[in-house]
This record gives C-alpha cells, structure tokens and sequence, in this order.
C-alpha cells in the first residue's frame, strides 16, 4: 500500500498476481537520482530538485495501518504520540468514530470508538491543514470492557497526568455545549462552550461535596469568528509540583497553576463522549444543548504536554491562515478553585 500524509491512498496492485522473490536484484540503489543502470519499469528519470527531509527503509517490517499515522504524526513532525486519537480524515461517516491512531501498550486502546450521529464534511477552512471535520458529533466513547476512559485503557489512566487536544469549530456563539465529557459531578472532566466561553473544568470531588476544582475560561469572540477552526490544547497535571496544569487556545497559553496534587482519579468509572454529556457532568452537573459545530480532530495524552509540545501540536495543524493573537493575555480568564 502507498500512505500519503498518514492516510493509505490505495493497496498496490500486482501485475503478474504473484509472491515477489526479489525487489532489489543486484543493481544499484539511489535518493533522488536513478543509481545503477536500469529502472523498474524500464522508465527514464532527471535528478530529483527537490527536498528530501527523511528517508527510512524498514528491514522485514510491514507497518499497519496505526504505526504509519504514529509515524507521521509523532517522528515527522516532533509531535507527541497520543495515546488514542480520532481524524476526521479517517471517519467515514458511518455513526462510528474510530480510534486513529493508539498507544499499543494500552492493551485495548485500538478498541475505543466514539459510536452516535455525526456527518463528515470537506470544504477550506483557516486552518490550511484542515480539509475534514466530523458536524454535528453526538456520541459515546465505548470499547472493550466498558464505555468509560477508566474500563477501557485502566484506571491508572485516569489516575495520572493527561492533555486533551481539539480542533473545533463553535459554528455560532450561543447555547451551552460540551465538546468532551468524561467522568460525572464528582470525579469528572468537561470541555464546554457556553456561547463565546470556552472552558476546561478538570475536578476531583469527596463525597462531601470539597475537594480539588481547577477551572480556566476563555472569550473565543476575541481570538476570531464562530466559522473558523480553534486548536485548543488542555493539560491536567496531578502530582508534580514542576508541571502545570493549563488552557492553550491556538498555541497560546491562556492560563495555568500548579498541579492539582491531591487529584487521585479524573473521570470516575462514567462514561465519556464527544459533542454532547454522557451522564452527569463536572462542573456542576449543568444541561448542554445540542452542538451543531465541527470537531476535526481529538486526542488524549497519558502526559502534561510542555509548552513546547503544544507549539508543536499547533505547527503540525498546519498553520491558520491568519492570527490576531497579541495581547492575548490580558483578554482570558483563568481561575483557581478549591
């Protein structure tokens, strides 16, 4: 098969359709030059002007489908791996989200789909990267051994450092929306939009109704328009008192604090979902609206991504085709609540 971008583009087709013994033969090898005398297919070539940045051979190894998107999205490009993640580019629209690319040492996180209603569309967008996106998301995360983040990739994963990382689009400013859910109104996680607001509400609650709530907002109406595409990046540390815990919207850092240290489980054994709350919610327990907006991407870290992390992340979009981003700081809202 040929991938391009992470995304295979077609199987090879064999002519004759047998097992090939030898690809290589005696001849000569070259990069960006014809090496040796003869060509496959007999074909004439001039000297390649271009670039080449990498160029790896793989011994024996036929990489699936999963390790050629970790490939592209984490050694070509500097990014951090997720741990799960889910591409529009991938979704086919057929009411099931599935899992992009995955960590394989999460023994079932290959398994983790987003199952609901959604359309997937294309068209430009400013981000020029962004050709896909998933309208409309309504659906619940669900895979081998439950429907909640904890059941499916163990309750250490939920008991340590993570980031959540989006590319939205809020279609207009009003109503109240969840664009991630996990976990309910005690140990819980919510990713929300109430009209131009964006917040990250990452909670640990006793049975007393106290404990650890750390909440940051953001005006999206003064970074751009409900039609363009937003690259948000949340970061819950729990434990270490060198990392922050941090709302970044298109690179930018909204605001942080220090680790939530006596945060021992983020999301509970609840279920989690994608454009809509699953069951109860963080933050309160509120009602959400339906969310008619895009989701193009969604991933999940099992780490606190650096501020050099997110910069990266944001770089791989790739770039939006315009930003007003200076200033930036004085115009967000971030608090801390215990």
């Amino acid at each position: 098969s040929l991938y391009v971008n992470g995304i295979n583009v077609g199987p090879a087709s064999l002519s004759p359709t047998t097992d090939v013994a030898d690809w290589v033969g005696g001849d000569g090898s070259g990069l960006g030059k014809v090496g040796g005398g003869a060509t496959a297919g007999s074909l004439s070539y001039t000297n390649f002007g271009g670039d080449v940045a990498l160029m790896r051979h793989y011994n024996g190894a036929l990489l699936n489908t999963n390790e050629v998107r970790i490939s592209y999205e984490s050694t070509t490009t500097g990014a951090q791996a997720a741990t799960v993640g889910w591409d529009a580019a991938y979704y086919d629209g057929d009411g099931t989200w599935e899992v992009g690319t995955y960590d394989s040492s999460y023994a079932n996180a290959g398994s983790m789909v987003f199952t609901g209603t959604g359309s997937v569309q294309s068209g430009n967008t400013n981000f020029k990267g962004i050709k896909q996106w998933v309208n409309a998301p309504a659906m619940n995360l669900t895979g081998t051994g439950g429907a909640s983040i904890e059941t499916v990739l163990g309750a250490a994963f939920t008991q340590q450092d993570a980031t959540i990382e989006t590319v939205f689009r809020p279609g207009d400013f009003t109503g109240r929306h969840a664009l991630f859910e996990v976990g309910g109104s005690g140990d819980g996680v919510v990713l929300q939009i109430d009209g131009s607001t964006l917040s990250l509400i990452f909670q640990e609650l006793n049975a007393g109704g106290t404990g650890n709530v750390l909440q940051y907002d953001a005006d999206l109406s003064l970074i751009g328009d409900a039609d363009e595409f937003f690259h948000i990046v949340g970061v819950m540390d729990v434990g270490n008192p060198n990392s922050l815990s941090g709302l970044y919207v298109n690179g930018v850092l909204i605001g942080s604090a220090g680790s939530l240290d006596t945060v021992n489980d983020w999301a509970g054994g609840n279920g989690g979902s994608i454009g809509q709350k699953n069951s109860s919610s963080a933050g309160g327990n509120v009602s959400y609206d339906a969310f008619t907006g895009d989701i193009a991407t969604f991933r999940l870290y099992d780490k606190a991504l650096t501020q050099a992390d997110v910069n990266t992340a944001f770089g791989t979009v790739p770039e939006p085709s315009s930003l007003a981003l200076l200033g930036l700081g004085g115009l967000m809202l971030a608090r801390r609540r215990r």
